[in-house]
This record gives structure tokens, C-alpha cells and sequence, in this order.
């Protein structure tokens, strides 16, 4: 027959076992990548589709828009969807083939230089061939700058090319971290600020 009299003190040695057994291990502590390593991990992320949405404001008008931006390599198809007082507006082409600018209820309009057709056509312009880099928060190579870092070495302004770029926040979620919101002003007088909800790489897609 058990006795009976060992009963507590197996009670007290179970109790002590479970309380020696290791808990969960600890969640790795972030570590802070250098602004070179970052830069690194944004370098071959050529070929991207994010989707958000784009405010445009300049001296005397403010619009907005869904965003399509779909990057490969050089080559880049922007489709802006909303009430930008022009219908739908499809911008497509790269350095190589030139651009071609599709507005609703247009016909199609074609020139080898992006910021002129804009300028024409829209009243306003942008650096397409810089912008790839400014929203994945790094700046466009063979021109200067000058940059801010926040604590973790990401952007938090960049002054290229006559504009100021405002990294506003990031997706913590995406690994590199990728902007999430950010602000793009040239001496006032035009300012955009895009939210860039989703950002996809594998695989591209091009639905509208």
C-alpha cells in the first residue's frame, strides 16, 4: 500500500520541478542597422508595386488619388485614380522609351521627357526617375543630398534635387522597413504627401 505520509512531500518536489523549468526564451532585442547596411538592403529591391493613395497641392489647387506604382528596373507605370479633376491618369514609360501620359476621355500623349509632358498635360511635375528611390527611403544615386536619420538610421528628411522629403513614419511590419508615409515639398509652391499602404514584390501584379 502507498504511504500516505510521502504524499505532501511529492507535492512540494512536483511543485519545485515546474518551477526550475526554463520559460519561454526572450524575443530578440531589434538591433540597429547602420545607415550603409540599410542602404544595402534597399539596393536590389528593383522591381515593386505599392498601392495608397497621393495628395497633390500646389499655389492655387489640392487634389487627391489612388495610387498604382508599379516599378520594373527603369521602367515604371503610375495609375492615379480619383479626383484629380482629370479622370484617371496612366503615366508609363522609362529613360529608354520615353513616356507615354493616358487621360481619361483623351487621346494619349507622348515625349521623351517625363517633367516637360507633366508640366503640359497636368500643370505640375515630379522627379519619376528619383521618386523610385525616395519612397523606399533612400536617396537617388549620382546627385547630392543631405539627410537626417531617425534613431533607428532610417530617413527622416532627405533635401535632393531642390526638394524636401519628410519620412513621416514607416511600416515596422516589412523587413527592410519601408515608408509608410511620407511628404514631398519643392520651395512650396507644389507638396505631395503619399500614403503607401501596400507594398508587394513577389509577385508583381498590374490590376488597376
Amino acid at each position: 500500500m502507498p504511504d500516505w505520509r510521502m504524499l505532501p512531500l511529492l507535492l512540494c518536489a512536483m511543485l519545485l520541478g515546474c518551477s526550475t523549468q526554463p520559460g519561454r526564451p526572450p524575443q530578440s532585442e531589434h538591433v540597429t542597422q547602420s545607415w550603409e547596411q540599410r542602404q544595402q538592403q534597399l539596393s536590389p529591391l528593383t522591381q515593386w508595386q505599392v498601392l495608397g493613395k497621393i495628395r497633390i497641392q500646389t499655389d492655387d489647387s489640392s487634389s487627391s488619388a489612388n495610387l498604382n506604382w508599379t516599378q520594373r528596373l527603369d521602367h515604371y507605370r503610375i495609375y492615379m485614380a480619383g479626383p484629380l479633376g482629370q479622370g484617371a491618369i496612366n503615366i508609363e514609360g522609362s529613360e529608354q522609351t520615353g513616356i507615354t501620359l493616358d487621360i481619361s476621355g483623351e487621346e494619349r500623349h507622348q515625349a521623351s521627357s517625363p517633367e516637360q509632358l507633366l508640366t503640359q498635360r497636368l500643370g505640375w511635375t515630379v522627379p519619376i526617375s528619383q521618386i523610385p528611390y525616395w519612397i523606399r527611403g533612400a536617396p537617388a544615386p549620382k546627385e547630392q543630398y543631405s539627410k537626417q536619420l531617425d534613431p533607428s538610421n532610417r530617413l527622416l528628411q532627405l533635401q535632393q534635387s531642390g526638394w524636401t522629403i519628410d519620412y513621416i513614419n514607416y511600416h515596422e511590419d516589412l523587413q527592410p522597413q519601408l515608408p509608410h508615409k511620407i511628404r514631398l515639398n519643392r520651395d512650396n509652391s507644389l507638396k505631395l504627401l503619399l500614403i503607401l499602404k501596400q507594398w508587394q514584390f513577389d509577385p508583381l501584379t498590374t490590376a488597376r
